[in-house]
């Protein structure tokens, strides 16, 4: 009896398992081609805006979306607010003179669920600087941006700060580091 009650068992949770998980009837996959249609259009918009804060050196609308109580962290642990690097940026935009390049592109994206995504963008900036007491020099810098997105109702929308990777930048006149 034991034997046969226990084949019966192992013979349902078989059956069970080989059915795969249960799809609800009105569940509808992701349209993954639109949602990356949809978060690089998203991608598209933030470097509208760069170019826009740059183009008028007003570094307060590179931080629009930013609550005021934001805080980010270096990798060396050092606490920079909002107030922080909007006046950090600030400072730059003012030495800066003349933009050259301004390009930025979309790398890839990863889908983490159905409405979460992160996107990883390169960018290359280079603009003329005059630092103060110096001459103006020419500044070429490229990071590595990542965002991550989620999607509110229909629209994909960014989901807390840009975090910068792999950041280098150069004087024009100095050799480029390997």
């Amino acid at each position: 009896m034991y034997l046969r009650t226990l084949t019966a068992v192992l013979s349902v949770a078989l059956v069970a398992a080989c059915a795969g998980p249960r799809v609800p009837q009105d569940h509808v996959a992701p349209d993954r081609g639109t949602d990356r249609v949809e978060i690089l259009a998203a991608v598209h918009r933030q470097g509208e805006e760069a170019r826009r804060a740059w183009g008028t050196r007003d570094a307060r609308l590179m931080f629009v979306d930013l609550p005021d109580s934001t805080v980010v962290r270096t990798p060396q642990g050092r606490a920079i607010t909002k107030a922080d690097m909007i006046a950090d940026l600030q400072r730059r935009m003012d030495m800066t003179t003349r933009i050259d390049t301004m390009q930025g592109q979309v790398d890839s994206i990863l889908f983490v669920g159905p409405d979460e995504a992160v996107a990883w963008s390169s960018q290359r900036f280079v603009r003329e600087m005059t630092p103060p007491g110096q001459r103006p020099r020419v500044r070429i810098s490229s990071v590595v941006h990542e965002q991550r997105f989620r999607r509110d109702g229909e629209v994909w929308r960014a989901a807390g700060p840009i975090q910068e990777h792999n950041q280098t930048a150069r004087w024009a006149d100095e050799p480029a580091r390997p």
